[in-house]
């Protein structure tokens, strides 16, 4: 019984954080060299054909750390500054707790994150105050709910930035055909490419799988304790196993992982080895470095996840073989 509250417990907590990453699955990062993405670049990419599959946009350079200054109260406070062309919110999605992101009409205007505003205002309603740096004076567009001290401000004209961001307007749709639309306007990607749709995909499956485990474990566990009844036994057994095999099935609907997980022909044997070798390096790739504090949470959401996962299975597999042990 304990376990079984348990495990529920643990149940609502893993579908919680799958609400969480699902979030981000319309996500689709792409990292440049130096050099990399001009305002000419964005601007004729904007134009294009790939961007049309996108939701929101933003390119965003980093320019090193800041300090700011807020003259009505005398506090400074250090941050991370970036500059961003296009829509902030394809960055940093729901993060906004507080205001509006700029638009690229905007000038002298930034986003701060809620720790820096209580810093330097010691209070969360700033919105229109000023901060100085550098001899230029911000106001106060937003407020994010980042864990790290940052601002990002609009990016000057000949800004040259360092990534892309999109927020898809069809999360189902192939991340290769994303990636190779923007690259034939801005040129090549380096590594890492974040695909939030990856994270997703990997998450939901083996939700679907252990799921599935627990249900056929079930159905096994009654034929075995219900000797003696043995239509009634094989009766719940099939049933059991046959909502094991449903439940994965809704695992993997639900997924909707599309055509970059499935092969252009079923006699390509090596296609999974190579699917995996590529999703697991840009996984360790995201996972040693991710650019915003938003996307640090991403990561943390999954790894929870999959853990949970990971120790749900295997707990219900030792349950199930000392259960499976102690029946006649």
């Amino acid at each position: 019984m304990r376990f079984t509250f348990f495990y529920i417990v643990m149940n609502v907590w893993i579908l919680s954080l799958l609400c969480q990453i699902k979030d981000s699955e319309d996500l689709l990062s792409m990292s440049y060299p130096a050099e990399g993405i001009t305002n000419t670049a964005f601007s004729k990419w904007k134009n294009a054909e790939g961007s049309r599959k996108a939701e929101t946009a933003a390119v965003w350079k980093f320019c090193g750390n800041l300090t700011l200054f807020a003259e009505a109260t005398g506090h400074r406070q250090t941050v991370c500054c970036y500059q961003m062309q296009g829509q902030p919110e394809a960055v940093f999605g729901k993060a906004l707790t507080a205001g509006q992101y700029f638009t690229e009409e905007e000038k002298d205007v930034c986003l701060l994150d809620v720790e820096t505003v209580r810093n330097l205002f010691g209070s969360e309603d700033v919105l229109g105050l000023e901060v100085k740096w550098s001899g230029k004076i911000l106001k106060v567009a937003g407020i994010l709910n980042e864990n790290a001290p940052v601002c990002v401000i609009p990016a000057e004209k000949e800004t040259v930035f360092e990534g892309i961001v999109l927020r898809r307007k069809d999360a189902g749709e192939s991340s290769k055909q994303a990636v190779s639309l923007t690259e034939a306007v801005l040129g090549r990607a380096e590594s890492p490419i974040l695909d939030g749709k990856l994270y997703f995909v990997t998450a939901c499956i083996l939700y679907g799988v252990m799921t599935a485990e627990a249900f056929i474990l079930m159905g096994i566990l009654t034929r075995r304790r219900a000797a003696g009844k043995r239509r009634k036994a094989w009766g719940l057994c099939f049933f059991c196993v046959g909502i094991g095999i449903a439940v994965l099935f809704i695992g993997i609907k639900a997924a909707d992982f599309g055509s970059d997980y499935l092969p252009a022909y079923w006699s390509d044997f090596d296609f999974f080895g190579r699917l995996f070798e590529e999703k697991t390096g840009q996984i360790r790739q995201f996972l040693a470095h991710q650019e915003f504090a938003c996307w640090q949470k991403m990561a943390r959401v999954w790894r929870q996840a999959i853990g949970l996962e990971i120790v749900s299975g295997g707990l219900l597999a030792i349950v199930f073989v000392q259960a499976y042990s102690a029946s006649p």
